[in-house]
């Protein structure tokens, strides 16, 4: 995301037509003069539109950026001027002044840690918001219920799939392993067994089978030729195993 994204930018009106090599010209001309597109001919067929950020400054309303720090550190600086001044420039249309009216905020959502190519968050910026929550994965219970009431499985298959996820948290933890079995990890495992444990099948092959093909390879790691590490499959695949439940 670069800082027109946030800001806006010149778009074509439709309303009328015009050569677009001979409108992009005189906009080149204008803007090197420091004229307004929005006067005069043919520039006129551009209009300004306001990105969400000068939306939300206008408009008293609360910017919500997820995954914020995978924008480009420039474009975090914008965030920071419009957050610690209330105010922007809009140089690219005439440098007019737009001042955040009561209500508007900024929430950022990111991910963090190593296994993350992001752009780090310095302290310059994050010490312009005054609250800071961090999550965690929630309590097993607490993910077997979501499990159920996102994919409608078992009470005991989502319990067995939540310890195999936890499992491999836990020996992420301790470096055991490369990567571990997030909650879209899980979601996905869950929507991937749905149908076939409601047929004749064993519900643990079609587990393993379906760990194959959405969570595990990435938890497993690769080796230098690219494919899934052979013993780490076999050790989650028997985890797999060792979790189900009595019974089912």
């Amino acid at each position: 995301m670069q800082p027109v994204d946030l800001l806006g930018g010149y778009v074509p009106d439709r309303s009328a037509e015009a050569d677009p090599f001979t409108v992009q010209a005189e906009i080149a001309c204008r803007l090197a003069a420091g004229g307004d597109l929005e006067t005069g001919s043919p520039a006129a067929r551009y209009t300004w539109a306001d990105g969400p950020l000068t939306q939300a400054m206008r408009q008293g309303q609360v910017l919500f950026v997820d995954e914020a720090n995978r924008m480009p550190g420039k474009t975090l600086n914008v965030l920071l001027g419009a957050i610690s001044r209330r105010a922007l420039v809009l140089t690219e249309h005439g440098s007019r002044e737009v001042r955040a009216v009561e209500g508007f905020m900024v929430l950022m959502a990111m991910n963090q840690g190593q296994g993350y190519l992001v752009n780090p968050i310095d302290a310059a910026l994050a010490d312009r918001f005054p609250v800071t929550l961090e999550f965690d994965y929630l309590e097993p219970k607490d993910e077997a219920t979501l499990l159920r009431r996102r994919t409608g499985l078992p009470a005991a298959v989502a319990t067995w799939m939540v310890r195999v996820a936890q499992e491999t948290r836990a020996l992420r933890r301790t470096r055991q392993l490369p990567a571990h079995m997030s909650p879209r990890g899980l979601l996905a495992w869950g929507e991937l067994v749905r149908e076939p444990l409601q047929g004749p099948g064993d519900p643990g092959r079609i587990l393993a089978d379906a760990a194959l093909m959405s969570w595990l390879p990435g938890v497993a790691g690769r080796d230098s030729d690219g494919r899934v590490t052979s013993e780490t499959r076999d050790l989650l695949l028997q985890m797999v195993a060792n979790h189900r439940p009595v019974g089912v």
